[in-house]
């Protein structure tokens, strides 16, 4: 099972255009969202190289952050790094 769930940190940015914190999928800093059968919680951004919105880029830049992943009663951290998997015991984070 592959799930989406980095959208919760383009929440992270100004410029982007996004659904309100707590919709599926999106989150702010210490809020839980739930994405399938997941409870993910983004605890802090490491790393944010996005470009600017109305800004000509040559690399789009990427988003990391800590998580903590809630699955089947379990709790895991885990860095998540936006359009790369991240492996849960249900299958997939991307």
């Amino acid at each position: 099972m592959t799930i989406a769930a980095l959208g919760l940190a383009a929440s992270l940015s100004a410029c982007a255009t996004v659904p309100p914190p707590g919709v599926d999928g999106y989150a702010a800093l210490g809020q839980a969202t739930r994405v399938g059968p997941l409870l993910i919680r983004p605890d802090a951004v490491r790393e944010d190289s996005r470009c600017a919105a109305n800004v000509q880029c040559i690399w789009a830049g990427r988003v990391v952050v800590d998580a903590t992943v809630r699955e089947e009663g379990q709790s895991l951290t885990r860095t998540l790094v936006l359009g790369e998997p991240s492996l849960t015991r249900g299958g997939e984070v991307v």
